[in-house]
């Protein structure tokens, strides 16, 4: 149940941005999206601690951010959807997700689930090499 709550919160944070430029988002709400990236990946403990790597890790975040974005705009062109929906419904859904992904996966069951993910390959890779 965990798991499906995060993958909802992680579905709910791609679709914002889409949903966003398909209802006619500006420029301006590239800048709200990237920040709630940001702030995810804060929260989630996934930027890296040497500062080339957290700039980097940022950048990547605001790319995303940007193509999602487009990506909505992509849609409301090919789509021809008129409506103008405010931007405050899908930065809330953002914000939402994200905590609900936070709640529901916080970053010492991650990090345990990570280290869990790393022995069992370890595991298998040891007994791949046994074999040879």
């Amino acid at each position: 149940m965990r798991l499906r709550l995060f993958w909802l919160a992680i579905a709910a944070l791609y679709a914002a941005p889409v949903l966003a430029g398909l209802t006619g988002a500006g420029w301006g709400a590239l800048v709200g999206f990237a920040l709630i990236f940001v702030a995810f990946n804060a929260l989630m403990e996934r930027i890296p601690p040497e500062p080339l790597l957290a700039a980097a890790s940022v950048a990547v975040v605001a790319a995303l951010a940007l193509v999602l974005l487009a990506f909505g705009w992509g849609l409301r062109a090919l789509t021809g959807v008129e409506r103008l929906l405010p931007l405050w419904p899908w930065l809330a859904l953002e914000v939402g997700a994200t905590a609900l992904a936070r709640f529901v996966v916080p970053p010492q069951l991650g990090r345990e689930m990570d280290a869990l993910i790393d022995d069992a390959t370890r595991q298998v890779q040891d007994m791949g090499n046994e074999d040879d």
